[in-house]
């Protein structure tokens, strides 16, 4: 519960944050997001009501996560090198599966996939790199803005 508190917190004052704390804001953002990972991933030895619970007030998000998330239809090599986090649309809709059954998954989903997450698809690394490498994907606009 000290976990979300602080994020919440920082959350609603994060205008009104000195720049000297931003590390503290950094980390309880931080552990947050890995406690959550756990959470969804089993966190096992834990009751699932109390994962549930514990997930619970972020995953609302995890359809807007996922409209933003591209996947990389990279070569083995790269795909190992990065445990297969190039397929990041697979590992969100199934985020139980183990990273070496994750190419499985997405090669038998191939069809349905891309709409989870806009199309949002490359061919490889290289084709990001061509495209992105001087211009951003998209512009983030702060809030207070």
């Amino acid at each position: 519960m000290a976990i979300y508190s602080a994020w919440f917190l920082l959350m609603w004052f994060q205008a009104d944050i000195p720049w000297a704390m931003i590390f503290l804001g950094g980390y309880v953002i931080a552990w947050q997001f890995s406690l959550q990972h756990e959470t969804i991933h089993g966190f096992r030895g834990v009751p699932k009501w109390f994962r549930t619970l514990i997930a619970m007030p972020l995953l609302g998000l995890r359809c807007a996560i996922l409209r933003r998330v591209a996947s990389v239809e990279s070569n083995t090599l790269f795909g190992l090198l990065f445990l297969y986090n190039n397929l990041r649309a697979a590992h969100y809709l199934r985020p139980t599966i183990p990273w070496y059954e994750l190419p499985r998954f997405y090669r038998e989903n191939r069809a349905t996939l891309p709409r989870h997450n806009d199309n949002f698809v490359f061919r490889g690394y290289w084709e990001i790199t061509r495209q992105y490498l001087f211009r951003p994907v998209f512009v983030p606009v702060h809030p207070t803005v």
